[in-house]
């Protein structure tokens, strides 16, 4: 059986969890922690070179060793070093969306046609920004996995986790289409590369095995969907947050802010549609199904208050003056639209404002919206 090496780029809570679950169900597959900075290794080393994860009224945490580690000072070439580094074959990415090409630049000569990445990450838009910048030889790049887990995760230490909330990992290919006219000769390279990613004994098969990941495949066609279902959520709700300064519940705490919210779908709404398949308009397959507008704002609201008490990521790091994804969510909405030839003015103003850390209050946004509207119009 393969047992090459499943490399983790990306130390937060979900790549934490993420490895502590592998190594939990098969103790044999080689975890490689990719650690972005140096100083991670005192962290590691105060943490007994162990991953904690407890899980509420399953008793005491339990620890998982046997981690390999790799630093920058561990990737930098060395005088007379004997060997380079070995080639990723499977690589788990966990980074923040915005950071992710420049974290997998040190690691660009070790991927290859033969690699699997997989990006469990918010927003979309990573996979073909690594192909424009990184992968751009469609022969020799690497596949592209995505994951949406819904899983409840936080962080006691740097190295610590609460699994608090159990959830589905739905994971699946992303296909790049970055040439239209592709070749019969290409399409049968795509085909023979799918069917060597999908082989038993990859790193998706040992997620899957991994139970308490809750781990399912879904055809790349699934996965679209499910990612623009969450985007959808995260670009209705997580700006409004932000520029609110509120929790999840509370943006749809007034009429007001409900509004906002109608307004977002129904702007939003047609570029999903169109990314569908559909061309976004009132007569596309989608516009009277789970994609419709009404649908997409009655989902947006669940989440809103399944996840009521949450404080947004994109709120989180706001506060903290720390880039947000927002590029990745209402940006990658935005880009898409234009591309399409659809209007996405609100997104774009949203985007602007969580930028400037700008804070609103309700009719302050609403003419915002106006006026980014009229100027659309125009």
């Amino acid at each position: 059986m393969d047992r090459a090496p499943i490399y983790i780029l990306g130390v937060g809570n979900l790549g934490k969890l993420v490895a502590y679950y592998l190594r939990k169900q098969s103790p044999t597959t080689p975890v490689t922690l990719l650690f972005h900075r140096d100083g991670l290794l005192s962290d590691w080393a105060a943490a007994g070179q162990a991953i904690e994860c407890a899980t509420p009224g399953n008793g005491a945490a339990d620890r998982r060793t046997g981690f390999v580690v790799e630093a920058p000072s561990h990737r930098a070439p060395a005088p007379g070093a004997p060997a380079p580094l070995p080639p990723i074959k499977n690589l788990v990415v966990a980074t923040k969306t915005y950071m992710t090409a420049a974290a997998l630049r040190p690691l660009e000569h070790r991927l290859g046609r033969d690699s699997n990445v997989l990006l469990l990450q918010n927003g979309m838009g990573t996979a073909e920004e690594l192909s424009a910048t990184l992968f751009t030889d469609r022969a020799s790049r690497p596949a592209y996995w995505a994951g949406i887990s819904s899983a409840g995760v936080y962080g006691t230490g740097p190295f610590s986790i609460v699994h608090a909330g159990r959830g589905p990992l739905t994971i699946g290919r992303v296909l790049v289409d970055d040439n239209d006219d592709e070749s019969d000769s290409g399409e049968q390279q795509q085909q023979q590369q799918q069917q060597r990613h999908d082989a038993p004994g990859t790193m998706i098969q040992r997620l899957l095995e991994a139970r308490d990941l809750e781990a399912a495949l879904a055809t790349p066609q699934r996965l679209r969907a499910a990612q623009l279902r969450k985007l959808m959520a995260n670009a209705t709700i997580n700006p409004l947050t932000a520029v609110f300064g509120c929790r999840n519940r509370d943006v749809f705490a007034t009429p007001a802010r409900l509004e906002l919210l109608r307004l977002l779908v129904a702007e939003t709404g047609p570029v999903v549609r169109a990314l569908l398949g559909g061309g976004g308009g009132p007569d596309d397959n989608n516009h009277d199904g789970e994609f419709s507008d009404e649908r997409l704002l009655a989902a947006a609201l669940l989440v809103a208050e399944r996840t009521g008490g949450n404080v947004s990521s994109m709120l989180q790091d706001a506060r903290a003056g720390r880039e947000t994804e927002v590029d990745y969510i209402n940006g990658y909405v935005a880009s898409r639209a234009a591309a399409l030839g659809l209007p996405a003015p609100r997104n774009a103003a949203l985007v602007a404002m969580v930028k400037r850390r700008e804070t609103a209050t309700e009719d302050e946004v609403i003419e915002r919206f106006t006026r980014a509207g009229l100027a659309s119009a125009s």
